[in-house]
């Protein structure tokens, strides 16, 4: 077959193939379009796919990323909503993805995108569904108060931690200068727990045993072990911390430590996000730096906008927000608007979320670096290795290959004003249920 032929052929698409070859006497047809294949092989035109992490968007909730793969390099596709569709779609510059916004005041129902590559047409259906509605666990007592710095309404003295009792209610935590701790349980009146007054939950198993932290001066810290007989035994403490300089490894009574987040794993090792480094506690107490560069700590340069895979020390963490961990020493790190998997031999990747700014900075669901966020402040992991994320008032599941969707929003409605109203740290349960925690109650809200 003439080379300027095949070329020409090639540019088709299998469709454009197909609406040829019936046009042509099957006799004349056959061989040719066999000898066609064989010279386009494998770098040949392929038709057009439509694909999307999910098949349903959240009522109000993120905006999905979908990409559109096929024909060959530098094809353009055209996207459109079909009619009945609403919100808005947004191609990328180069058009092989778009981007769909929902309506948040749209209904519940069907709607379908088009995209259209050269003669061929394809259709995405999704659809829209109002989020799972939330239930009572307990209501909280308000210790706290309202604040406004800098014309910005706040509280101080909230709630920030809690954790399972072992007997179906929950261990809360208050901030300074409440300082408080209660059980509580749905329809029974808070129980102060006098013994515990001055410290912090930074989590806990269902069995109620208790992660907690002690502040002192200069930010030493004190943490400790609490089992459901009430005993109490310190995991590691650390020595007061000079701003100006670096938080420094070494022994319990000598390691020193600020900005705080801490999580365990199933086996009872302690991990702390502090500030733009992952450490590791071991079992007599010393701290070890696993991962992050350091920036922005002490005297250290600031950091990057962004997050840096790497190794060790030469990844880049930035300014962590939240710290989960799962299976086998993996933690999860919030920060920047990205999800970090580290590993226990301190490898950072960046499992989902932008590694640059988009001018569409929205919440957006995707897969890896196609997914966006916005703001995620507390992270939690269900059996199964898939990680949730409290994104501002949205609830967001991350799967371990990195595919970002929404699965409730609506948590909390700061946005309104109403701090005392929005979610600051979220608990995965066996049951398929996430439990949220607010100044003013305990919440639970189905996500599987």
């Amino acid at each position: 077959m003439p080379r300027a032929v095949t070329v020409l052929l090639c540019s088709l698409n299998r469709t454009d193939m197909t609406r040829l070859s019936r046009r042509l006497p099957y006799s004349c047809a056959l061989i040719p379009l066999v000898a066609l294949l064989a010279a386009c092989g494998a770098d040949g035109p392929t038709g057009l796919k439509l694909q999307a992490t999910t098949s349903t968007v959240m009522q109000g909730g993120s905006a999905i990323a979908v990409n559109a793969t096929g024909g060959r390099k530098g094809d353009k596709v055209s996207w459109r909503l079909l009619p009945g569709s609403t919100g808005t779609l947004t191609p990328s510059s180069d058009t092989r993805s778009a981007i769909y916004f929902p309506n948040t005041a749209g209904a519940a129902g069907a709607l379908s995108i088009e995209a259209t590559l050269r003669s061929d047409k394809e259709t995405l259906a999704l659809q829209m569904q109002p989020s799972p509605a939330s239930e009572l666990v307990a209501s909280l007592p308000q210790w706290w108060q309202p604040v406004t710095v800098s014309g910005m309404s706040g509280i101080t003295g909230e709630p920030r931690g809690f954790a399972p009792d072992g007997a179906g209610g929950y261990y809360v935590s208050y901030a300074a200068p409440t300082s408080k701790v209660v059980q509580v349980k749905a329809g029974g009146a808070p129980v102060e727990i006098s013994a515990l007054a001055g410290y912090s939950i930074i989590g806990g198993t269902k069995d109620g045993t208790l992660y907690l932290v002690q502040d002192g001066a200069s930010n030493a810290l004190t943490v400790s072990k609490r089992t459901p007989d009430g005993k109490l035994s310190v995991l590691t403490r650390t020595a007061q911390h000079d701003g100006k300089k670096a938080s420094i490894d070494g022994p319990s009574g000598t390691a020193t430590a600020i900005w705080t987040r801490f999580t365990f794993d199933s086996a009872g090792n302690l991990y702390a996000l502090d500030g733009s480094k992952v450490r590791k506690i071991a079992a007599d107490g010393a701290w070890s730096t696993l991962a992050g560069d350091g920036c922005g700590m002490g005297d250290a340069p600031a950091c990057a906008a962004f997050p840096a895979a790497g190794k060790g020390s030469g990844a880049r963490i930035g300014q962590g927000a939240a710290i989960a961990a799962g299976t086998e020493g993996t933690l999860y790190v919030a920060s920047a608007g990205s999800i970090l998997k580290i590993t226990s031999a301190g490898d950072v990747t960046i499992l989902a979320g932008a590694t640059s700014e988009r001018s569409d900075a929205r919440m957006i669901d995707g897969a890896g670096t196609d997914a966006y966020f916005h703001q995620p402040q507390s992270l939690s992991l269900d059996t199964a290795g898939n990680i949730y994320a409290l994104d501002y008032d949205t609830i967001r599941r991350i799967t371990p290959a990195g595919a970002v969707s929404t699965v409730a929003t609506g948590i909390g409605i700061q946005q309104q004003g109403h701090v005392e109203l929005s979610a600051k740290r979220i608990r995965m349960n066996d049951d398929g249920t996430l439990t949220y925690l607010r100044a003013v109650d305990l919440r639970r809200v189905k996500v599987q």
